[in-house]
């Protein structure tokens, strides 16, 4: 399992155009905000770049699974792109595999006591940073989902990740292999199929 996580302040628009395929560069300029357009654009040039460090270097065609999940015709490659504010980040494994990152902001948080477990719940509610704590669980449930293809396309509080003291994680979910990143300003989850 590899993470590429990109700031988009870190590109200009003529790079990523130029870097890209250009029915991507049309499908991005679609979007009104220009920083929608290039984390638009930087999820290819990630992908293009994963693609580089698992040894393909030929053409490949992108498309969609029935829910939405992204795929390329490359043998043995999976991945998933999550962006929050000015990040992009893919991950990739020779599994299925999903990542989900967020921005760490100030929100209202109270509409999780309907979408965790109870478990879940009692983590968040008994953490000196419920906000932290929220966005921990938010990611690790997204990421899982992301992983087996469903987005937020199932009920949420039937299944719980926890991260526990130890640095593990403890789940009601069988055959996965958890990892979560933290930077001053983002919580990154991945969740990995294990066959």
């Amino acid at each position: 399992m590899k993470l590429i996580l990109k700031r988009i302040d870190d590109f200009d628009m003529d790079y990523l155009k130029s870097n890209i395929s250009p029915e991507r560069v049309r499908r991005a300029l679609m979007f009104r905000d220009e920083k929608d357009q290039k984390r638009h654009m930087l999820g290819e040039v990630a992908l293009r770049i994963a693609l580089k460090e698992f040894g393909h270097r030929g053409s490949f065609n992108l498309s969609r699974e029935q829910l939405g999940k992204p795929k390329v015709d490359v043998k043995g490659f999976h991945f998933n792109i999550s962006h929050s504010g000015k990040y992009v980040v893919l991950a990739y494994s020779d599994t299925e595999i999903g990542v989900d990152i967020e921005m760490l902001r100030e929100r209202r948080i109270s509409f999780y006591r309907d979408k965790f477990h109870p478990v879940e719940i009692e983590y968040v509610d008994s953490s000196a940073n419920k906000l932290k704590a929220f966005y921990e669980i938010w990611t690790l449930k997204e990421s899982y989902l992301k992983a087996i293809g469903m987005g937020l396309n199932c009920e949420l509080n039937q299944f719980y990740i926890i991260p526990t003291k130890s640095g593990e994680y403890t789940t009601s979910l069988t055959g996965l292999e958890v990892y979560q990143k933290f930077g001053p300003d983002y919580v990154i989850s991945v969740s990995k199929l294990i066959e």
